[in-house]
């Protein structure tokens, strides 16, 4: 091998060196920030090791319900919500004082995880209480069990609630950040005796009302979309001679100011004639969708049925779609 070839081999080596200095470096850090530290529970089995000490034998435990170990040359100690450093700590000072050891060198594993018991309720296809969680899992992993509470258009995603078994804590959750806007910071990791509730929006229906065979409220289905000609077929459809399709209104609560309405105009003649399908709005809980007999809706008509739903008076001072009343 030539002069320039060892030079470039021995920088080659320096290079992959330095590489997997940094690499074994990085690990460490990773691991400590990624990992929590765990605190153990009942039920957890741990193994214990004292290196280089032939009387101390390695032994496997299980945390007894009242969360306590038998070690070897020690009484029974307490470890439930201790980290295995902690426990591994309370064993070296015992084995210090006990065998009179100057630097035992104690290992504290955990071999096996007691399962975690959780449950999620309300607005979801499969609620239930499920009792094999890891101390890994989390509030999506409990969704996703539940069935998914994103499919079902009746959860009211914004004002979730879960109920920590052991303090009583209840924290309220946002799963609609949680699932659509990428806010992990919602996403709990679980602890036994977890429960989520996802409770329904306050109008899961869509009301109807006007020139229609069967005015009234219909349910919202919980999957999938509901559109404007669905209401109206499951309405019975317009009146002959009397319905006025070209001119339908939709009215929504506006989800920054509940006491503000948004108005939609919808021509349903063009959608069926002209297959318009953007005139095939989708519509959300709480709609109200108004079918006019005439060209100019009836102000004392209109009028009641706004106010029995959700508007006040001064919401039609000023005209509705250029409607005077």
């Amino acid at each position: 091998m030539d002069g320039t070839m060892s030079r470039k081999f021995l920088r080659l080596i320096q290079t992959a060196t330095v590489l997997a200095m940094m690499l074994v470096l990085c690990v460490p850090a990773f691991s400590q920030v990624s990992m929590p530290a765990y605190r153990l529970r009942a039920h957890d089995i741990i193994s214990i090791s004292v290196y280089n000490e032939s009387q101390l034998n390695q032994v496997t435990q299980e945390v007894t319900p009242d969360g306590r170990i038998g070690a070897p040359y020690s009484k029974m100690i307490e470890v439930a919500g201790k980290t295995t450093d902690e426990v591994q700590d309370d064993l070296i000072a015992i084995y210090k004082k006990v065998l009179n050891l100057k630097d035992p060198k104690v290992s504290v594993i955990i071999v096996k995880f007691s399962p975690i018991r959780a449950s999620v309720s309300g607005q979801v296809f499969k609620p239930d209480t499920y009792d094999d969680f890891k101390p890994t899992d989390d509030i999506m992993m409990l969704l996703s069990r539940g069935g998914g509470a994103n499919l079902n258009q009746k959860a009211n995603l914004k004002r979730a609630m879960l109920t920590r078994r052991t303090s009583g804590e209840v924290i309220p959750i946002d799963l609609d950040a949680l699932l659509h806007k990428g806010d992990t910071s919602q996403n709990y990791k679980l602890e036994d005796g977890d429960s989520l509730f996802v409770p329904q929006i306050e109008e899961p229906f869509v009301k109807i009302q006007g020139a229609v065979q069967r005015p009234g409220v219909y349910e919202y289905p919980a999957v999938g979309t509901y559109r404007l000609s669905d209401v109206i077929s499951v309405a019975g459809g317009g009146i002959r001679t009397l319905t006025k399709f070209s001119d339908v209104l939709i009215i929504r609560r506006s989800p920054l100011n509940p006491t503000a309405p948004q108005f939609m105009k919808a021509n349903y003649v063009r959608l069926i004639r002209n297959h318009d399908y953007t005139q095939d709005i989708e519509l959300k809980p709480g709609d109200l969708v108004y079918v006019s007999e005439t060209k100019t809706p009836d102000p004392n008509q209109l009028g009641q049925i706004l106010n029995t739903v959700f508007f006040i008076d001064r919401f039609f001072t000023g005209g509705l779609f250029g409607f005077k009343f």
